[in-house]
């Protein structure tokens, strides 16, 4: 559930908890985006 939800009912650690949760995806994506299959950087 987006985090604004969690704001707007009050659930505080839970809107924490889906931001840190995105932040995580967003990180792993970048990491997947930016190298290679031998860890190397794919943009020059």
């Amino acid at each position: 559930m987006p985090s604004h939800i969690f704001f707007a009912m009050g659930m505080w650690d839970d809107a924490v908890r889906s931001n840190e949760d995105a932040l995580k995806a967003l990180d792993e994506s970048l990491e997947r985006l930016q190298s290679t299959p031998d860890g190397r950087p794919s943009v020059p």
